[in-house]
């Protein structure tokens, strides 16, 4: 079956080390992959700073139209204008024109397919729809944009929360699919547009890399202590979740060693929770490293934690959990959607309160549990699988013209 042709739009992208530039960069390897012709309109490296990651060669073997950082930000500040508003304006306008030369140089996609975060050239999707009749994808990934869903770092209020919900409404209007990563923003957006067809709002999920798993080695050190594993951000989350991890190696670290794995840049509050409950030598932080040392450290664990920033979405590494089969303690209501998520698996608990966290670090002290599913066949759960139901759904779509 011939594979439509996708202009995929996405401010992070290779070599940005955002989560979100790992997502499109996935999307776009399996595009060019299985047959898709596919086309990149990207920011220049320029804009990612110092912020970078290792190249794979995604980025170096495709169509790529970069976008660079307008000069014109700081003379727009200086006559009154505020300047996130107008950076977000001026670089707009120049993926405007930058979709415009790709069309022309590359020939016209199937679709447009952009790909949040950032939001605010989501509007360029109905612009081109209505010029050029392109139709087009918004990917939402999360729903830090959208209004009405509160976050526990706070939440947009005020005139920018009004525009964002204009915003979001005028792009989500005329596109002919809205994915998200997680069942409940997909329920919450279906509620939110209620006079849209329920069908173009799908849940299109995170997953982990299942090339990046494949060649995992584990790295153990040290198999005397309990040893669990952070991969990415967690304190940042919340420092509540960071005490009721603490209060919890604090309750076990008289009976047997333990040991905080922290992968990635060193957290302040969860090295001070950590030296509050009086175990600040069980922290770990051996700070940023390679994805797939990381991974492997991951692997050697004998239980890996996160939580997460908002009831209706979950950080991406949990899909790395589940690839590794390895048990999860997650700080989380169960009514979440991590919760949701990891309710189907024996050796996932989710857990808000520090007796909690310490009955299952005693229960992966015994031996109870030593996987997070015994017999697990975790291939659903990889990128690449999603990537398919995506291609498929495409495929569809682009069959009935544009239109679910």
């Amino acid at each position: 079956m011939p594979q439509p042709r996708i202009m995929l739009v996405s401010h992070y992208f290779e070599p940005s080390a955002s989560t979100g530039a790992k997502r499109s960069t996935l999307l776009a390897r399996y595009l060019a992959d299985h047959g898709a012709g596919v086309t990149i309109v990207t920011a220049s490296p320029a804009f990612y700073g110092e912020h970078v990651t290792a190249r794979t060669g995604v980025r170096d073997a495709l169509a790529v139209h970069e976008v660079a950082p307008p000069r014109a930000a700081d003379r727009l500040r200086r006559m009154g204008l505020p300047g996130r508003w107008a950076l977000n304006y001026l670089t707009c306008r120049r993926y405007a024109r930058a979709i415009r030369n790709a069309v022309d140089r590359d020939g016209r996609p199937d679709f447009l397919y952009f790909c949040g975060n950032p939001f605010w050239y989501f509007g360029l999707g109905r612009r081109f729809l209505r010029s050029s009749g392109i139709p087009y994808i918004l990917d939402f990934e999360d729903l830090w944009y959208a209004g009405g869903v509160t976050y526990r770092l706070g939440h947009r209020g005020g005139v920018r929360r009004i525009l964002d919900r204009l915003l979001e409404a005028h792009a989500v209007a005329d596109a002919s699919a809205v994915i998200h990563t997680t069942p409940a923003q997909t329920r919450l957006s279906r509620a939110r547009y209620g006079d849209e067809p329920g069908s173009k709002f799908w849940t299109i999920r995170w997953g982990y890399d299942e090339r990046a798993l494949r060649d995992i080695v584990p790295a153990r050190t040290d198999a005397g202590a309990l040893r669990l594993a952070i991969f990415g951000k967690f304190a940042s989350y919340g420092d509540v979740d960071a005490a009721v991890l603490a209060c919890s190696v604090a309750a076990i670290a008289d009976d047997f060693p333990v040991e905080v794995l922290h992968i990635g840049t060193p957290e302040p509050g969860l090295e001070r929770a950590f030296a509050e409950a009086g175990v600040a030598a069980c922290l770990k932080q051996p700070g940023r490293i390679s994805y797939a040392e990381g991974l492997g450290m991951l692997a050697s664990a004998d239980g890996l934690v996160l939580n997460t920033i908002s009831e209706v979405s979950h950080p991406a590494k949990v899909y790395d959990y589940i690839g590794l089969n390895r048990p999860v303690i997650a700080i989380a209501s169960t009514g979440s959607a991590l919760g949701e998520l990891l309710s189907s698996f024996a050796g996932a608990c989710v857990a808000t309160g520090p007796d909690e966290v310490t009955a299952a670090l005693r229960r992966l002290r015994a031996g109870e549990c030593r996987e997070l599913q015994p017999g697990l066949d975790a291939s659903e759960y990889s990128q690449q699988h999603q990537f398919g139901i995506l291609m498929d759904r495409l495929a569809t779509l682009e069959r009935q013209g544009g239109n679910d």
